[in-house]
């Protein structure tokens, strides 16, 4: 039952994603922008923030060869991650994965691990339904 996803770029992400981000988001932990305050914690640079490269995790899901290409609209209808290392600017990340089952419902699971330059930085899983062109699975 398993079908392979990736290698599939996450990032890398630049002072300005970050701030468009932190505009956007309305985030304003110290952490993802003041670097001094990021020194202080005893990072060597700001932070990504986590729900950055999540939202990056579920874009490169719902598009990747397998997913994107399959009957219907994919929806990632859940993602639950793990950080395993913190994410700093200018990393480029690598999504890989494999669907582990079907639900009764025909939805497909997924396991995924981020990989950064130091190793593995986020283990995930997510819950993709399909739904005809154009329907959002509602009645």
């Amino acid at each position: 039952m398993t079908a392979a996803l990736g290698p599939l770029p996450i990032g890398p992400f630049d002072a300005a994603a970050l701030r468009a981000y932190a505009q956007a988001a309305r985030d304003d932990n110290p952490l993802h922008h003041d670097a001094q305050m990021a020194a202080r914690a005893g990072f060597g640079d700001i932070l990504v923030p986590g729900m950055l490269i999540m939202a990056h995790i579920a874009r490169a899901l719902a598009q990747a060869p397998g997913v994107a290409q399959a009957p219907g609209v994919a929806r990632i209808t859940a993602l639950s991650t793990r950080f395993a290392r913190p994410v700093l600017p200018g990393q480029a990340l690598v999504l890989r994965g494999q669907r582990v089952a079907r639900t009764a419902s025909g939805d497909s699971i997924y396991r995924l691990k981020v990989t950064g330059p130091e190793g593995l930085v986020i283990m995930a899983e997510a819950e993709v339904t399909h739904h005809p062109e154009g329907g959002t699975g509602h009645a």
